[in-house]
C-alpha cells in the first residue's frame, strides 16, 4: 500500500495539487478526480487571472512610459522658455511695447532683445514639444516679426546726430509735427494711419504674448 500511495503522490502532477488547493480554498471547487466540470471551470479561472495580470503589467508599464515622456517634455520645453526669458523678459517687453506705443520711438537695445527672443524660439532645436506651448509661440512668432518688419521700414534714427550704440528711432520723424514734419493735414493724417497701424501690432503682440505667458505657466509651472 504504501509503495502505492507513493506512485500515486509522483504521477499527480504538483501544479494540480497547488491549484486544487487553491480552488478549493477560494472558490470550493475540487478538480481532483474526473471532473470535467470542475476542470473546465479552473482553466477558466486560470485564463482570467492571466489576462487581468497583464493587462495589469501592460496598462502599469503604459502609464509609467507617459508620465516619464511627459517629464521629459515639461524639462525640454522649460529649459527653452528660460533660454528665450534671458533675453526677453515680460518686464522688458511690456516697457518697449508702451514707449513704442506712447511715443512711437524705441532704443535699439529694446529691439535686439526682442529680435533674439524670437530668434530662440523660432530656432529647429527649440521647438517646444508640448502642442499647446508650440502654437502659442508660433502665433506670437507671427505678430512679433509683422511689428519687427514694420518699425525695419517706418522708423529712423532721430535726431540724426547721435552719440553711443543704443540708438534712438522714432517712426517717420518727417510726418511728425513735433519732429521734422510741418503739420499740414497730409502729413498729419499720414502720421495718423501709421499710428493706427503700429498700435494694432502692439496691441497683437501684447495679447499673444499674454496667452503663450499664461500657457506656459500652466504647462511648465514657471
Amino acid at each position: 500500500m504504501m509503495v502505492v500511495s507513493g506512485i500515486a503522490l509522483i504521477s499527480t502532477p504538483l501544479w494540480e495539487k497547488i491549484l486544487d488547493a487553491l480552488l478549493q480554498k477560494q472558490f470550493d471547487v475540487r478538480i481532483s478526480g474526473p471532473n470535467d466540470a470542475a476542470w473546465g471551470f479552473a482553466l477558466c479561472a486560470l485564463a482570467l487571472v492571466y489576462h487581468l495580470v497583464n493587462t495589469g503589467i501592460y496598462d502599469a508599464l503604459r502609464s509609467r512610459s507617459k508620465q516619464e515622456r511627459t517629464s521629459l517634455e515639461i524639462e525640454h520645453d522649460r529649459s527653452i522658455f528660460l533660454k528665450a526669458d534671458s533675453e526677453l523678459t515680460e518686464q522688458q517687453l511690456d516697457w518697449f511695447l508702451e514707449v513704442l506705443s506712447n511715443d512711437h520711438s524705441y532704443r535699439s537695445s529694446g529691439v535686439s532683445r526682442l529680435d533674439n527672443f524670437c530668434r530662440v524660439l523660432v530656432a529647429t532645436q527649440n521647438t517646444f514639444l508640448r502642442k499647446t506651448l508650440d502654437g502659442r509661440s508660433n502665433d506670437f512668432l507671427v505678430e512679433a516679426n509683422n511689428l519687427l518688419e514694420f518699425i525695419s521700414y517706418k522708423f529712423f534714427v532721430f535726431p540724426s546726430k547721435q552719440s553711443g550704440e543704443d540708438l534712438r528711432f522714432c517712426m517717420v520723424p518727417g510726418l511728425n509735427c513735433d519732429r521734422e514734419g510741418d503739420g499740414s493735414p497730409e502729413q498729419m493724417a499720414k502720421y495718423d494711419a501709421l499710428t493706427d497701424e503700429v498700435c494694432e501690432l502692439i496691441k497683437q503682440v501684447r495679447k499673444l504674448y499674454v496667452e503663450l505667458r499664461i500657457s506656459i505657466k500652466r504647462e511648465l509651472i514657471v
